[in-house]
């Protein structure tokens, strides 16, 4: 057999073997939407309002959304390199049943397709460390690691999920450069899957920024034998990057500047970090003999091109989210707990937030220490050190970016258990235990990592708990959402920001405000009406906005106030006309705006 196939057939039932039994342990933890009938968040809604969209032809070049924001539907910035193979499963299973069933099952299936690439993908990056002994302690490894383990879980079909992907697999091909650096497929396949990463978002980001500078660091400790592998991967990265930018945009828009989505921006910064290789590529040997020569002539390098690229486009660099409107963040962004730093939710749930923070804390130690030894792969570790330290002020800087940070840190994760493995074998070893004494010590410990585990995943997502000022348990929106498909469709509804997502997805109807960045002028008019301080400015603002239905869950007053609170004490105005009872209507008050 050959060393250098990646999976091998043992390889390849373990780690299929153990994907099977995550996803057995995430279907207990997290009902299977096809049995729930419902989503794992709101973002996941608002996604298959886009797929239902897309299949439906309304794909307008302006790629807004129908039945968004306020007048004209609010500009999306979101990738059809997520939305197709969606549309392509939605599609396959709506020939056999309703739009609905379908999307429960399409978000059934995805997450736990991507989730088995993930895995292998994790195997792979973990296979210079490891030798290729990893397949089982990969499987263990991808448990441990909740914040990245949690956005594959049945319900998620948003893109975190594939970033993730796309960075492990780049992130792989940069460390197998280090054992191979002529091997040139690990540079091409590590920045096609950078580029589609950064096509699909600004959240890869952080991916394609540790990436360069692991490939930089190796360059700097080896010198000549990385320029060629590093000039391959800018060369790919910036290709990639500019075909999805043509692929993707019409041609009056390719020039459009945009921070949160592709566009000439993040192709650009592609193209800077292909130029930086190719600069250090044709610098004479003279200037590069050195580890103090390649350092200077990397910094006089990239120090221009990144300035350059700040003077272009310098909002980029300090608010890729681009929320122009200080109320919008105060209203919403400020209280979105994916936002907030890994101290904020320490307050609200440490368990979480340990599990969180623990792991990168261990591997960071354990490869710090690596790379004190003195050994042949020494600057293997302290490239490593540096890239799991990068991780743990992800951690740090918001929860949302835990994700990430835990995806990263999944190859180093998968060689400490290994190694773990290995010091616990030889301390038995010189115990002499009996066989029953080994298997009792080795079944204690794997009972202690399902409870770990078990626990980890019990905890609720912190986003979901309290992504924004979410309505009551008590609660139904599905039922609210049966009552609202009787009325005459489209009309435009003044919902809460979170209920928007999910009415989209389940009736024929419009929305003023939903959990989406660009809908600025959206988010502020739901808090225009519900927060007025009587009926007549309410009814004003619904008439300004255009909108026809209230949908108001029994405990929003505590959130709004105002006439919301009004509303709910009975008092409701001439002008407005209540749909059905509040009973009937799954603890919603839903009213009608009198023409």
């Amino acid at each position: 057999m050959s060393k250098d196939r990646l999976f091998s057939p043992s390889t390849f039932i373990l780690l299929c073997g153990g994907w099977v039994v995550i996803m057995a342990v995430m279907a207990s933890l997290w009902s299977l939407p096809v049995l729930s009938g419902g989503f794992y968040d709101p973002d996941d809604y608002m996604r298959m309002v886009r797929v239902f969209s897309l299949l439906d032809g309304h794909d307008d070049p302006s790629y807004a959304a129908p039945g968004l924001g306020v007048g004209a539907a609010a500009e999306l910035g979101w990738s059809r390199i997520i939305d197709m193979p969606l549309v392509l499963v939605q599609g396959l299973f709506e020939k056999s049943m309703a739009r609905i069933p379908a999307a429960m099952m399409t978000a059934t299936v995805m997450p736990a397709l991507l989730l088995l690439l993930y895995m292998f993908a994790a195997h792979a990056a973990a296979r210079p460390l490891t030798g290729g002994r990893s397949a089982f302690f990969t499987v263990l490894g991808v448990l441990l690691l909740w914040g990245a383990l949690r956005q594959f879980m049945p319900g998620r079909v948003d893109h975190h999920m594939v970033q993730i992907l796309l960075g492990s697999i780049a992130f792989g091909g940069i460390l197998n450069l280090w054992a191979a650096p002529h091997r040139m497929r690990y540079a091409v396949t590590a920045g096609i899957a950078m580029a589609t990463g950064l096509a699909i978002g600004a959240d890869s980001l952080p991916w394609l920024t540790m990436n360069t500078a692991l490939l930089g660091w190796f360059w700097l400790a080896r010198g000549q034998a990385f320029e060629k592998a590093g000039l391959i991967f800018g060369v790919s990265t910036a290709g990639m990057a500019m075909l999805w930018l043509v692929l993707l945009h019409d041609a009056g828009r390719l020039m459009m500047p945009s921070c949160d989505s592709l566009s000439i921006v993040w192709a650009l910064l592609a193209t800077v970090m292909a130029l930086f290789w190719l600069v250090l590529y044709v610098l004479p040997q003279g200037f590069k003999s050195s580890w103090r020569k390649r350092l200077g002539a990397g910094v006089l390098t990239a120090v221009p091109l990144l300035a350059a690229l700040y003077v272009l486009f310098p909002q980029c660099f300090h608010d890729p989210y681009m929320i122009t409107d200080p109320q919008v963040r105060t209203l919403w962004l400020s209280i979105v707990k994916e936002a907030q730093p890994l101290p904020a939710l320490y307050q609200d749930s440490t368990a979480t937030a340990l599990i969180f923070a623990v792991p990168v804390v261990i591997v960071l130690a354990a490869v710090i220490a690596k790379s004190m030894r003195r050994s042949d792969d020494r600057a293997l570790w302290i490239g490593l050190s540096g890239a799991v330290f990068f991780a743990l002020l992800l951690t740090f800087y918001q929860v949302r970016t835990v994700d990430f940070a835990h995806g990263l840190i999944a190859a180093p994760m998968i060689w400490l258990l290994a190694q773990g493995k290995d010091i616990a074998g030889t301390q038995i070893a010189r115990l002499n235990l009996s066989r029953g004494q080994r298997l009792a010590a080795s079944g204690s410990f794997f009972i202690l990592m399902l409870v770990f585990f078990g626990y980890a995943l019990s905890q609720r997502d912190p986003e979901a708990a309290q992504k924004t000022l979410q309505p009551a348990a008590s609660c139904n929106l599905r039922t609210a959402a049966a009552v609202l498909g009787t009325l005459p469709a489209p009309q435009t509804i003044a919902a809460h920001i979170d209920e928007g997502a999910e009415l989209l997805f389940r009736t024929d109807h419009h929305v003023l405000a939903a959990p989406y960045h660009r809908n600025q002028q959206g988010i502020l008019a739901v808090y225009e009406i519900f927060s007025a301080p009587g009926p007549q400015q309410a009814l004003a603002a619904m008439d300004q906005y255009g909108a026809d239905i209230l949908v108001l869950c029994r405990e929003d007053g505590r959130f709004w106030g105002g006439f919301a609170q009004q509303l709910l004490n009975g008092d409701i105005p001439k002008g407005l006309s209540p749909v059905d009872t509040i009973e009937k209507s799954g603890g919603y008050l839903i009213l009608n705006r009198v023409k």
